[in-house]
Formats: structure tokens, C-alpha cells, sequence
């Protein structure tokens, strides 16, 4: 589904998008004013307002974003970067080696 707006607030960062939350809720002004300042829609700012009524400031603030867990721990990481550093492609057995 295309958005129908030019700005489109799931391009802001997390951390830009929890300042503006905030301020709109500090704002007093009302949610139309708010929406068309930032760019965005009234619904997302009807939507921080109810968080805002239910939790709070705590809901206004941006939540971390996990991710994927490494695979390589921080010593196999640290060994690997060692191991790569200070030897040459031939000394570990490789058929070629990287050009930078």
C-alpha cells in the first residue's frame, strides 16, 4: 500500500521520532495543527495521545530495537580479526587472497 504523503514517518530514526512525540504532546496545540507540522498523519498523533493518557511519558519513549543475535562470540571475533591481521592468505592454507 502506497502512502499518500510525501513525508512519511517510518523513514524518521527512533530516537528523532521519540523527541517529536513528546514535543507534540508538550505542545497543547491541537492534533491537526500537530500532524500537519510534523508532517504527519492525525491518527499517529491520536495514537500517542491515547499511549500518552494510558502510560504516560514512559510510552512516548522510542523502544530498543533487538536485532539478530551474533553467531561469533566477542573472543571468536577478537581471534578472527588477530588471526586475519597477522598472517598472509599461504599461511593459512587459502587458494587466494583479498585485494583492498
Amino acid at each position: 500500500m502506497k502512502c499518500k504523503r510525501e513525508s512519511d514517518g517510518r523513514k524518521i530514526d527512533h530516537h528523532s521520532l521519540q523527541v517529536m512525540r513528546q514535543q507534540a504532546i508538550k505542545s497543547g496545540q491541537s492534533v491537526p495543527t500537530v500532524a500537519e507540522v510534523l508532517g504527519l498523519s492525525t491518527r499517529a498523533v491520536y495514537d500517542w495521545l491515547a499511549k500518552f493518557a494510558a502510560g504516560g511519558q514512559q510510552a512516548l519513549l522510542a523502544k530498543p530495537i533487538s536485532g539478530r543475535p551474533p553467531k561469533v562470540t566477542a573472543e571468536e571475533m577478537r581471534w578472527l580479526a588477530e588471526t586475519i591481521k597477522d598472517n598472509t592468505p599461504q599461511q593459512l592454507k587459502f587458494e587466494f587472497g583479498l585485494c583492498l
